[in-house]
Formats: C-alpha cells, sequence, structure tokens
C-alpha cells in the first residue's frame, strides 16, 4: 500500500518498486489526482524500463472529507 505525499512518488522509489519482484500487487492511495496521473501512475504502468509493468485493474474516489471538494483516489 503506498499512500504518498501530494507530490507523489520519487522516481527513484517507483523503479525500486517495479524492479522488486515480490511485489506483484499494488494500492496506490493519493490525495493529489494529477500527481498520480500526470507521472506516478504512468511510470508504474509504463512498459519501459525496469521490471514488470503495473496494470491499472480498478479505481475509486473514496470521500473521506464530508461536505468539502476534496476526495482520496485509491
Amino acid at each position: 500500500v503506498l499512500d504518498p505525499p501530494r507530490a507523489g512518488i520519487h522516481k527513484s522509489v517507483i523503479k525500486a518498486i517495479r524492479g522488486c519482484e515480490r511485489i506483484s500487487r499494488l494500492v496506490y492511495v493519493a490525495c493529489n489526482v494529477e500527481a498520480v496521473v500526470g507521472a506516478n501512475l504512468l511510470d508504474l504502468c509504463k512498459l519501459e524500463g525496469k521490471g514488470t509493468p503495473f496494470q491499472l485493474t480498478r479505481s475509486a474516489a473514496i470521500d473521506l472529507f464530508p461536505q468539502t471538494n476534496h476526495c482520496e483516489m485509491v
């Protein structure tokens, strides 16, 4: 389970995760959707790079902050 800060995960961490053969599933919790979709998700799922790419199977918006415009993406 990854729950990174708003800026997302550093590229070196993504490389380490992709290179670890024991990690076959990943749950990413994000409060900043732009960081996830803009960089991290693409880096985790792209074919190029070391290790097997992850495949996005599901996503959901979770409302942890009622009556605000903020939600978490899982």
